[in-house]
């Protein structure tokens, strides 16, 4: 068991080591693209002078047929005709393709859009070429093509650079006047709805106000109608007590006046009696007339206290009318002030009602 453990350690380690070499090498391999990427990499061709390893020995056809195979006397031929710029045809058509017109290829039949085996440029890669390099206004002698390649005199590639440049840039031009101007309706959309929105907002506002402020002017015209006709009871409330008053006073100022005239009429009669007791005392001889006149006297006197208790009476009912009357106009008093109370109470309440309406 203890061996069969011990196996198995050694075993981790041994794939543990395994996995760190792929991870160092991959490692490696991802730093040395990296550098390969952002350098600007030359490709030195090598020769081998001869077949057998030998220093200072240069066989002439082995080197010719390694410089024939390799391309170099190709390039080198070409060079000295005057095409320094060289470009895999199929390249060339797909990075100059969105520079020119679509109906400069799309008049090209596609029958014949087929690559060869070989490498070579198929014959609509070879027109739509030509056709792109007319577009350009390039001439006839500035360019050759090749089996798979294009070949330009210099300053031509240059030229089509800045042409292709120049066409792309009025693409991203239009492309961007195209997304301004879509933002641009977007936007202008979104503030038409915004203002529409907006009004819409105002013209309920504006409609609300209006039916708080009709609001406050109809309770404000129940205000003042509730005011004018407190104002209008409690005047006539006034105007009532100051006639009952005005009566009273009347009636008062008659009473006494006839209750002067009753003492007067007292005092008159006790004057008489006195003047007839004294006529008595001093005529004994007309003492039956005198006591006639005595009792008819007192007659008289006891008419006139019937009549003054009569009168005492009346006085009695009319203050206990006015008495009634008092407590009326009090009753009628302590009413008006009430409802004055009540329509005071309801303007306190109306108040916060219209500010929280605001």
């Amino acid at each position: 068991g203890g061996g069969g453990g011990g196996g198995g350690m050694r075993l981790t380690r041994r794939r543990g080591g395994f996995r760190g070499v792929v991870l160092q090498f991959s490692t490696q391999l991802d730093e040395l693209l990296r550098v390969v990427a952002s350098s600007q990499p030359h490709f030195i061709r090598c020769i081998k002078p001869n077949t057998f390893k030998a220093a200072a020995h240069f066989d002439t056809d082995t080197i010719l047929r390694q410089l024939r195979c390799g391309g170099v006397l190709e390039a080198v031929r070409v060079f000295a005709s005057g095409f320094p710029d060289r470009m895999r045809i199929g390249e060339f058509v797909s990075r100059f393709r969105s520079a020119v017109p679509v109906d400069t290829i799309s008049s090209i039949s596609s029958s014949v859009e087929i690559s060869s085996a070989d490498g070579k440029a198929s014959e609509w890669e070879r027109q739509a070429c030509v056709a792109m390099l007319t577009a350009f206004s390039a001439k006839a002698a500035e360019y050759k093509l090749g089996h798979s390649k294009l070949f330009l005199r210099a300053g031509l590639l240059a030229s089509l650079n800045a042409q292709r440049d120049s066409a792309l840039a009025l693409a991203v031009v239009r492309c961007q006047a195209g997304t301004r101007g879509f933002a641009a309706r977007r936007q202008s959309r979104r503030e038409l709805a915004e203002a529409r929105h907006a009004r819409l907002v105002s013209e309920r506002e504006i409609a609300r106000k209006a039916e708080i402020a009709e609001l406050e002017r109809q309770q404000q015209r129940e205000r003042e109608e509730a005011e004018a006709a407190a104002e209008a009871r409690r005047l006539r409330a006034m105007q009532e007590d100051a006639a009952l008053r005005a009566k009273e006073e009347a009636r008062q100022r008659q009473a006494a006046e006839r209750a002067a005239q009753l003492e007067a009429e007292r005092r008159e009669r006790d004057a008489r009696f006195d003047e007839l007791q004294s006529a008595l005392e001093s005529e004994t001889v007309a003492h039956l007339k005198l006591a006639e006149s005595v009792a008819r006297l007192k007659q008289e006197l006891k008419a006139a206290e019937d009549e003054s208790a009569k009168l005492r009476a009346e006085m009695a009912r009319e203050r206990m009318v006015t008495a009634s009357k008092d407590s009326a106009l009090r009753a009628e008093v302590l009413k008006w002030r009430e409802e004055s109370g009540l329509s005071k109470q309801r303007e306190r309440q109306g108040a916060p009602l219209g500010a929280a309406q605001k």
